[in-house]
């Protein structure tokens, strides 16, 4: 099986646009392996520019971009709490 593509700006986008009601595009993300830190910026309808952090302790020190932003992918999707905590910063 070959290796799995997470387009994690789109997955983010769609998400986090669906927890706030209105559109979310995602411009850019960036992820600190030593801290396990997942920053997002981003454009939200109505709101304009944002920028959102969380904490993403399971990928904490992998500096392998397809291995974190797989690891980054996964853990969102299977926690309510780091979604929350990024609409939070969003709204």
């Amino acid at each position: 099986m070959g290796l799995v593509v997470v387009d994690l700006a789109f997955e983010l986008s769609y998400i986090l646009g669906d927890r706030l009601g209105r559109s979310v595009e995602v411009k850019s993300y960036s992820f600190d392996p030593e801290k396990g830190l997942l920053c997002i910026e981003t454009e939200v309808e109505g709101v304009g520019l944002r920028q959102a952090c969380v904490e993403v302790k399971a990928c904490k020190g992998l500096s392998n971009e397809a291995k974190w932003v797989r690891c980054v992918s996964k853990t969102l999707m299977q926690s309510e709490k780091y979604l929350d905590e990024l609409a939070r910063q969003l709204a």
